[in-house]
């Protein structure tokens, strides 16, 4: 009986792991968001979202992982933490990571960003 409920739970659950979800595309990165991480406050929205780098880029690194913040009210978006890492899918050694210079950005129509804050502040 326990197995039972075990299994119907995880597939109950499972959207919860679906992790990475493909966002858009251009030709430097694939961008990435892992809805499961979306995080709400009044009407601002904070995620994770990943960029995997179509080439290597100067410092070495093939994807940078964020958590970024959405004012769904203003259309507009920051990242609050950043980390570069040697492979795709933010694997392998991080080769820097920090704050950055926290200001808003806005975010222009039909781009990748206004897929994701789409997504993110529905």
């Amino acid at each position: 009986m326990r197995l039972i409920l075990t299994l119907l739970m995880l597939i109950f659950t499972a959207p919860a792991w679906a992790g990475w979800v493909k966002m858009g595309e251009t030709d430097e990165a694939v961008f990435y968001l892992d809805p499961a991480t979306i995080k709400r406050t009044a009407h601002r929205r904070r995620v994770w979202a990943l960029e995997d780098y179509k080439h290597r880029s100067k410092s070495g690194g093939l994807s940078r992982r964020s958590l970024q913040e959405y004012d769904c009210a203003r259309e507009r978006f920051r990242n609050l933490s950043l980390s570069e890492h040697t492979e795709r899918m933010a694997g392998g050694a991080v080769l820097a990571a920090g704050t950055p210079v926290i200001e808003w950005d806005y975010i222009a129509p039909r781009t990748v960003g206004a897929a994701k804050m789409k997504v993110v502040c529905k």
